[in-house]
């Protein structure tokens, strides 16, 4: 196999979990269970410069709520447990970085990380005064990949090349998959 759509291969099944926890959210967005936002409301103080009133601004915001955080927590699991059924077969045993037996701790690291780089990214969109649904390109895209490999990291540290690989599909990804659930109507934005 090229050596290229080798590591295309390995980034890709390496963050399934997260791919499926990054979409998770969205999918489970009508059921009603833990629908209370992450930052159940608070605000921080924001200064405004020259003589203008000072604000306050939401943490994260609404749509990021306790249900989108366990679904794609959950999610992440799941798909992690899969990866340890199929582990022996030989495709897979070609493409996986390393064994899912310890599938639970796997799906965790990668499913909460995902969901966790975006909280991030919201954070800062709403220090940056971005409302809910604007896009913040590239980072928009790549959030939940940086938040992944972060808590990952405590379990196996990934080389620079299937990072560098990653990159480049899951930007790939996420702007074909986001525009496809925008036009199919599962989606409000393209982003």
């Amino acid at each position: 196999m090229d050596q290229i759509a080798l590591l295309l291969l390995q980034s890709f099944y390496l963050l399934l979990p997260a791919y499926f926890a990054n979409m998770a959210p969205v999918i489970f967005r009508k059921v009603n269970f833990l629908n209370v936002p992450v930052d159940f409301g608070y605000t921080l103080k924001i200064k405004k410069s020259r003589g203008k009133k000072d604000a306050r601004d939401r943490i994260f915001g609404d749509h990021k709520t306790w249900r989108g955080l366990f679904f794609a927590t959950v999610t992440g699991i799941g798909i992690a447990f899969i990866q340890y059924l199929i582990q022996d077969y030989p495709f897979i045993s070609t493409v996986k970085l390393f064994p899912y037996n310890n599938w639970l701790l796997i799906g965790f690291l990668l499913g909460f990380g995902a969901i966790f780089g975006d909280l991030v990214k919201s954070f800062f969109k709403r220090r940056l005064h971005i409302n809910d649904g604007k896009p913040l390109y590239f980072f928009d895209q790549l959030d939940y990949v940086a938040g992944s490999y972060l808590f990952l990291a405590f379990y196996y540290v990934v080389n620079l090349e299937i990072i560098a690989a990653s990159i480049v599909l899951s930007f790939s990804l996420t702007v074909i998959i986001n525009h496809l659930s925008y036009y199919l109507g599962i989606r409000k934005e393209k982003w």
